[in-house]
């Protein structure tokens, strides 16, 4: 059984260390920032979590299935690229109008107190695109392969960015901070799981990520 609890337990870390970085942040916007943009911040981030939902249901599903394949003998190179593929071109139609409707949305339905909650949600949207699109195959594969301790490692490194620069920030950048501080930690975590999929699977995830990405922006 030790392999099978080493394994666990590694598995497990990784969720883990999400409710530690989410409530790492809260605690420093609270401290730096003030109940104020944490109220901000916990109406924005409440919000972006319905487009999130689409990639929280494929991470439920992606781990058993990569699993499947890699225990038919499959090359699991094609098959990360196509979903990360496709997960990036839904992401691209689904956050620019999400992001670009809730300077007006948010004031009409919560009233114009919380206006300013619309300002990080391009931050955590651009960065929900990337790393979500690449982690819907990537992570799946790498838990799949028995490499869930380069995910935690991934996911830790998220979280220490995210919370050191959202504490650096605030005071000068308001709410914007907990974005930026998002969207870099989001950079990094992608960067660990591209490397990590490539020395393991012989395929760069980001790769089909590009043109999705490109055309979000521009949205």
């Amino acid at each position: 059984f030790g392999p099978l609890v080493s394994f666990g337990l590694r598995f497990q870390a990784t969720p883990l260390l999400y409710v530690l970085r989410e409530q790492g942040v809260n605690l420093v916007t609270a401290v730096a920032g003030g109940l104020g943009v944490l109220g901000l911040w916990t109406l924005a981030s409440r919000l972006i979590q319905v487009p999130i939902l689409a990639f929280t249901s494929l991470y439920t599903v992606g781990f058993p299935a990569m699993s499947r394949i890699l225990a038919g003998g499959e090359d699991p190179g094609p098959i990360i690229l196509r979903v990360v593929r496709r997960a990036a071109i839904v992401a691209a139609l689904v956050f620019p109008a999400f992001i670009a409707a809730s300077p007006a949305l948010i004031p009409a339905l919560f009233g114009a107190q919380w206006s300013d909650a619309a300002n990080v949600l391009p931050f955590v949207g651009v960065s929900t695109v990337i790393l979500g699109s690449i982690s819907v195959g990537a992570l799946s594969y790498l838990n799949a392969a028995g490499r869930p301790g380069i995910v935690a490692v991934a996911t830790a490194t998220f979280g220490v960015i995210w919370v050191a620069l959202t504490a650096l920030l605030l005071p000068s950048l308001g709410i914007e901070a907990i974005g930026v501080g998002n969207l870099c930690g989001a950079l990094v975590e992608a960067v660990i799981i591209d490397r990590a999929t490539r020395r393991a699977a012989g395929v760069a995830p980001y790769r089909p990520l590009l043109r999705p990405l490109t055309v979000a922006l521009f949205a």
